[in-house]
């Protein structure tokens, strides 16, 4: 991975603990996926707490 992959990788993750620090401050582990292929992308994203797993939907996190 060269030097500006990493940086965007480490922004994304940044971005992403903050997004989980404010929607569930008990979050335990967050999962960030991210597909690309020749003609279509996209990302998906799920948290779990003590209790359950949280899918994070486009809609209400569409910032993230």
């Amino acid at each position: 991975m060269n030097d500006a992959a990493s940086t965007l990788v480490i922004d994304l993750v940044q971005e992403f603990i903050a997004f989980l620090n404010s929607h569930s401050p008990g979050w335990i582990k967050g999962y960030y996926r991210f597909r690309a292929e020749e003609a279509r992308h996209g990302a998906n994203a799920s948290y779990t707490t003590a209790s359950d797993v949280q899918l994070i939907g486009a809609v209400k996190a569409s910032p993230l």
